[in-house]
């Protein structure tokens, strides 16, 4: 059985949407726990720590347990339904992968994340930040791209980790995935960056 610990931070800007993350997610009896950070020099130096504090939360766990790990969710976002953590029993890492169309490209979003707490896992998430900070810090989704070239590199390894692709329900951005497909999503991302990124 999976019970991720859900994580989350949150700068003094974004307090409103991690409060209102926290209550959505109490509604359904789950505890987001969200760590308050001070400001950054920019809105691309806050998503190029997603990596960093992600690791922190995994080594935080009280025991080493590889039946457990961490529901990383961005702090704009709201749960609208509870998700269910049984398709991540197989898995020791998960995202959602999307394009907007044929034309574009694949997306790994980073809004909600799962990853198992093993060591290998952690040293995936160390090449994720570092790739991150190394090659993508000038792009405008740099902490996506560190992650899609980690798992790109992890895929050619000989035992790779256990990838999950999550439905698009536990990653539905606002307002657009609303016109792009049906059903209920668990968890709603509100792309607040969009007007108060520096």
């Amino acid at each position: 059985m999976v019970d991720p610990k859900i994580v989350s931070f949150y700068t003094p800007d974004y307090k409103p949407y991690a409060e209102a993350l926290q209550a959505s997610a109490k509604t359904f009896g789950l505890t987001v726990h969200a760590g308050l950070l001070g400001s950054f020099d920019s809105w691309h130096a806050v998503v190029m720590y997603k990596p960093r504090f992600i690791l922190q939360m995994l080594e935080s766990l009280e025991r080493f347990d590889e039946s457990q790990g961490v529901l990383w969710v961005d702090a704009d976002a709201c749960f609208r339904a509870k998700p269910d953590f049984q398709i991540l029993t197989e898995c020791d890492f998960a995202a959602t992968q999307f394009r907007w169309s044929l034309g574009h490209p694949w997306e790994m979003l980073t809004g909600t994340l799962f990853f198992r707490n093993t060591p290998r896992v952690k040293d995936f998430i160390q090449m994720w930040s570092s790739l991150t900070e190394q090659n993508w810090k000038h792009h405008d989704t740099p902490e996506q791209m560190g992650l899609k070239e980690a798992w790109e590199l992890n895929k050619k390894e000989q035992l790779p980790l256990r990838y999950l692709d999550l439905p698009v329900t536990w990653t539905w951005i606002l307002p657009e995935f609303d016109n792009l497909y049906s059903g209920v999503p668990f968890i709603v991302h509100l792309q607040a960056s969009r007007t108060m990124r520096k």
